[in-house]
């Protein structure tokens, strides 16, 4: 009988993962994460104020925003439409003791982004174009955009920096014109 069982759960498994990676296909990009190295290198680059709010659009598993909050100290949000990756985030969060992050089950194309002063992504290039848009509608002035991978057509004049992480992803680090450029630096 437990050969049956564990068969069972195997089984279900598999057709949960599958439907995961369909959702997120269809949704703007698979679940696949970033490497620790590689977000401790993109979160030494940026630039922090203590009123910003960080914003990972697609977060798959939440450690993004968990990693934001612990090095950048900052409110953060994670969008994700896989309600199973929103549950594991939530209950991550709650056992690290992490009330700054926070995760909501959603689809990040109608997420509002009227209070986000920094907007992640790592998703397929259309998604980004299509969010390049939105961003532009819905964003403050001086709002940083880092999106791992791919960069957003037409936006080289607000581009800030690109770099590369340790395992070859290009980031691309960009900034809505604003009258000031005043950051505070935090983490190197």
């Amino acid at each position: 009988m437990f050969i049956v069982w564990l068969t069972f759960i195997v089984c279900l498994a598999l057709v949960l993962y599958t439907i995961f990676l369909m959702v997120g296909d269809i949704a703007g990009a698979p679940f696949v994460p970033l490497v620790q190295k590689d977000l401790n290198v993109i979160f030494k680059h940026l630039k922090v104020k203590k009123s910003d709010v960080f914003v990972d659009l697609g977060s798959g598993d939440g450690r993004v925003v968990r990693i934001a909050t612990q090095t950048l100290g900052i409110p953060s949000i994670g969008v994700e439409i896989n309600p199973f990756l929103v549950v594991y985030s939530r209950i991550l969060s709650r056992l690290k003791k992490d009330s700054q992050a926070h995760f909501i089950l959603q689809n990040f194309q109608n997420f509002p982004l009227t209070s986000a002063t920094m907007v992640f992504m790592y998703l397929y290039p259309e998604a980004v174009i299509k969010l390049g848009t939105k961003i532009q509608k819905e964003c403050l002035k001086g709002t940083q955009i880092i999106s791992v991978a791919f960069a957003i057509p037409e936006w080289e004049k607000n581009l800030y920096k690109a770099f590369s992480t340790p395992s070859g992803k290009m980031v691309y680090w960009y900034k809505l014109p604003s009258q000031s450029h005043d950051f505070s630096h935090k983490g190197g």
